[in-house]
């Protein structure tokens, strides 16, 4: 659609651009990674643990990789791929996000000997932790954007606010940016059926209508995704 001036309005401009992408999937080569997804690293937790989560400030240094070996750990960056010169140190019942490290066991006591052990490795290896986001021995912990306790792993609570306090779309860029908020958090309800009645406004070309019926929908499933992400999803014990 072409406005008085001449030009293409916004929306039609990124649904011709998206419509161009598309078109290049089919001969790109699929992005992957060689570790697992924060999502799937926060569920490794085994239940009715205690935690103690470390943040790495400076200073990575860890045991070097056979030159042989150094392309299974390819990975994508912006400016093209690259591969690791070193791997980290195999430490158990431990998960690493970056520069956040998670220790969990069955007692405080074990898990108090653990982070003795982490902190003089750290040490030993010039490696720089954060006293501020250090979290020891706890039933409930956050690590790499999501919320562990003792059962189930959860966004953090700022996720829910935002949710909660997310302002009524006036246009469908707002209703495009409502469900990139909410994709997010997926992983924890059924989006399909609670945002069903939104998704036509998603659709190129589609005109902006909002009507009570709509508005009184969009609160009411802000308030059972809201239920939904409390209750979280349940850490499989094996």
């Amino acid at each position: 659609m072409v406005s008085p001036d001449g030009s293409m309005r916004q929306e039609e401009r990124q649904a011709s651009a998206n419509r161009r992408f598309q078109a290049l999937n089919i001969h790109a080569t699929r992005e992957t990674h060689h570790t697992r997804s924060q999502f799937h690293q926060a569920r490794s937790v085994p239940s009715n643990k205690k935690k103690t989560v470390f943040d790495c400030w400076n200073e990575y240094h860890s045991v070097a990789l056979e030159e042989n070996d150094r392309h299974l750990t390819t990975f994508i960056t912006p400016c093209g791929r690259y591969r690791n010169k070193t791997a980290p140190q195999d430490i158990p019942d431990k998960t690493k996000c970056i520069d956040d490290t998670l220790l969990w066991a069955d007692n405080l006591t074990t898990n108090f000997f653990q982070a003795v052990n982490w902190l003089d490795i750290c040490g030993r290896n010039g490696i720089t932790l954060n006293p501020d986001k250090f979290t020891f021995g706890e039933d409930t912990v956050e690590f790499a954007g999501f919320q562990i306790t003792m059962d189930t792993v959860r966004p953090r609570h700022r996720y829910i606010d935002v949710i909660r306090h997310f302002p009524t779309p006036t246009n469908n860029t707002d209703v495009r940016s409502w469900f990139g908020m909410i994709n997010e958090v997926s992983y924890t309800f059924a989006a399909t059926e609670r945002l069903l009645q939104f998704r036509q406004l998603l659709k190129p070309g589609t005109p902006f209508k909002w009507n009570s019926a709509l508005d009184q929908i969009f609160e009411e499933s802000k308030s059972v995704i809201i239920n939904e992400i409390n209750e979280g999803i349940r850490i499989f014990d094996k």
